[in-house]
């Protein structure tokens, strides 16, 4: 039996989860010193005194989708006694943890280059070797299923790679990511969302940034959104990016052609790709051939 995680998004489903999920919170804080003899050892063996009583074992059956749901938000509310796991004040084996259907979860792709993980949320990331990865996104960014790593699931390489680079891409200046990322690897993973060029924006959980994607093949693919709004100053208003070229000049970014102003601007609009550049023939490093 695997669970069934596409449907956690329906408002009844949630609400009932989230009832459950109150009265298991609930109990826990109510557990008191005597209240401890729920749970029974006997020759070393777990006895449940209950279905989700506090400090039992649940043994029928898989835990809770509520159970789940907080175990996969946060694994920090996991304590595991040996071969048990306690959370909430159920104790639970991994045995009876649900697996992770990936015929039931769906991928994520960008929409007008918004690339929305969601919140508490279950998905797939397909990689191009065609294998499928289960993602979740808790509050605090996207990451792998932590309750597939409490059935002992193993550590899966390709997922990190990938769940490391959208973390990336939720900072606010991701200009290290070419110390982990090759230009090709930083295009795959971007042109496999569906991401455009031009600025997009990444959400996952509590989290949300913009860069820009460029097609220039000599700066980068990726910017953040200050440092290009400090750039597109320095063309169209300052003039300070083209100080050692002539008024006249033609510079062309994408497939546009622009003429150097007398004040040394350029007429762009805002979201041009400025980091695909071509700069006038006659000049080098900024210096006029002569």
């Amino acid at each position: 039996m695997k669970a069934n995680l596409s449907n956690m998004n329906n408002a009844y489903r949630v609400n009932q989860q989230q009832m459950a999920l109150n009265i298991l919170l609930n109990q826990k804080k109510s557990v008191t010193k005597g209240s401890v003899d729920t749970f029974i050892r006997s020759d070393n063996t777990l006895t449940d005194a209950g279905l989700y009583s506090a400090f039992g074992v649940k043994k029928n059956g898989y835990i809770s989708d509520a159970l789940l749901t907080l175990i996969n938000n946060d694994v920090s509310n996991v304590v595991k006694h040996g071969e048990v796991y306690e959370c909430a004040g159920v104790r639970f084996t991994a045995d009876q943890i649900p697996e992770v259907d990936m015929d039931l979860l769906s991928e994520i792709k960008a929409k007008n280059n918004v690339l929305d993980f969601g919140k508490n949320n279950y998905f797939k990331y397909v990689s191009s070797d065609g294998v499928e990865h289960a993602v979740y996104t808790s509050d605090k960014g996207i990451g792998d299923v932590n309750s597939e790593d409490m059935r002992g699931a193993a550590y899966d390489e390709t997922l990190q790679k990938y769940v490391d680079f959208w973390l990336y891409m939720t900072a606010d200046d991701p200009v290290y990511i070419g110390l982990s990322y090759s230009d090709e690897e930083i295009r795959q993973f971007l042109n496999e969302a569906g991401m455009e060029n031009g600025f997009f924006t990444v959400k996952m959980g509590n989290k949300e940034a913009t860069q820009f994607y460029s097609g220039g093949k000599n700066e980068g693919a990726i910017h953040s959104k200050e440092k290009y709004d400090i750039q597109y100053k320095h063309i169209t208003s300052t003039g300070l990016r083209f100080t050692d070229y002539e008024p006249g000049c033609i510079f062309k970014i994408g497939d546009k052609e622009y003429v150097l102003s007398e004040n040394r601007t350029l007429d762009i609009p805002y979201g041009a790709d400025i980091y695909n550049i071509k700069y006038p023939e006659n000049y080098r490093f900024g210096k006029k051939i002569e």
